[in-house]
């Protein structure tokens, strides 16, 4: 159904595009460039007036806002949605504060179960190549939260590093920022994605702009700032106490099942298939203890041990290939002196004596000698 002001105008761009895909015969394809073209050529300005339109629409109507951002870290994505959490908190009449901004799924959880009609919250995921473990399964606590939310008109959003696949309507991905002659942020820019009314396939729409909350609400950047250093020194401690869990478990497999992680291949010792470890790890230890994120992790560090291991038993297996090739060249050597001496033996003597033959011969001539003496 579409009802809404912002449902209504993308709802007419995209019968605009339809109407031109029929046009060349083609109407199923996703014409991506003109979507493009269209939101490049908007300028922000208009974006930000019906998006406000929007919001307002939303509040006076008993419907919320759930919204995300995805953009690389410095990207702007957190910044920009804050500013659009204090907007919405002024349009829904219940100010946004710091209290209601958390970094992981668990604090959300705690945090809504005190929750007020009509607040914003803002789930502001951190980067997990660089802090943290996240469980995927927290994917399937937000999907719940998005229907929980929407009956209190609660409006929710989050910043994550990468793209998720939600049933929410506005997902804002980082374009740019504007800075000041010395550097800080005047302004964020977003591009603006919603689902096509025709196909549910998100969209490009237009480019918004946000004012940085770094000079529009420095008080508030602060404790925002603040928080989320206190949550980074916590994850750090919470990760610390995992990884020394996870040396332990590394160490006692590597003790009981060296045998099982690494083979012997014509060209020397390797780790076996990464499935196959990933198979035999969850039988031995089991996965309880772990988080997707945290198993991935503790599979790599045992085929990086592996391999450390693996250096040292491929330089034995070739300084023991190296002995016996010593030991077969020695032989062979000892081999060819021998043959060397019989047959000048034979022809001295015109003899046709083995090698034992003129060993035990001559032994006997030397007894004989030794006798006579």
């Amino acid at each position: 159904m579409i009802d809404t002001p912002l449902q209504r105008y993308c709802y007419q761009m995209d019968i605009n595009c339809l109407n031109r895909r029929l046009k060349e015969g083609n109407p199923m394809y996703l014409d991506r460039d003109y979507y493009y073209s269209m939101a490049i050529q908007t300028q922000p300005e208009h974006w930000n007036k019906l998006l406000l339109e929007e919001y307002k629409f939303r509040a006076n109507n008993k419907m919320n806002v759930v919204f995300s951002a995805y953009g690389g870290q410095g990207s702007g994505k957190s910044l920009s949605m804050l500013e659009n959490c204090s907007i919405l908190g002024e349009v829904f009449n219940v100010p946004f504060t710091v209290d209601n901004v958390v970094f992981d799924v668990m604090d959300f959880n705690a945090r809504i179960k005190e929750r007020k009609a009509r607040e914003t919250y803002f789930l502001d995921e951190q980067n997990l190549g660089n802090i943290g473990i996240m469980s995927r399964s927290n994917l399937l606590f937000l999907a719940d939260y998005e229907d929980q939310l929407r009956i209190t008109q609660n409006n929710f959003g989050y910043a994550s590093p990468e793209l998720r696949d939600h049933s929410h309507f506005f997902i804002f991905e980082t374009y740019g920022i504007k800075r000041d002659s010395k550097g800080v942020p005047d302004l964020f820019y977003s591009l603006l994605w919603t689902k096509r009314h025709i196909d549910q396939c998100f969209v490009p729409r237009g480019i918004v702009s946000f004012k940085s909350i770094i000079k529009s609400n420095p008080e508030f950047y602060e404790q925002y700032q603040k928080k989320k250093m206190e949550h980074i020194e916590h994850l750090e401690k919470k990760d610390l106490s995992t990884l020394n869990e996870m040396d332990k478990d590394i160490n006692e497999i590597l003790e009981g099942h060296l045998k099982e992680i690494v083979w012997l291949s014509e060209k020397g010792f390797k780790v076996v298939n990464k499935g196959v470890l990933y198979k035999n790890v969850s039988q031995w230890i089991g996965t309880a203890g772990y988080s997707t994120k945290a198993f991935d992790i503790l599979i790599a560090n045992i085929i990086d041990k592996a391999n450390k291991k693996i250096v040292l038993l491929n330089e034995e297996l070739r300084q023991k290939k190296e002995k016996e090739k010593l030991e077969l060249l020695e032989k062979k050597r000892i081999e060819d002196e021998k043959q060397k001496y019989t047959d000048e033996f034979n022809r001295k003597y015109d003899v046709n004596y083995s090698y034992e033959q003129i060993i035990s011969f001559e032994k006997s001539l030397a007894e004989k000698e030794k006798q006579k003496t």
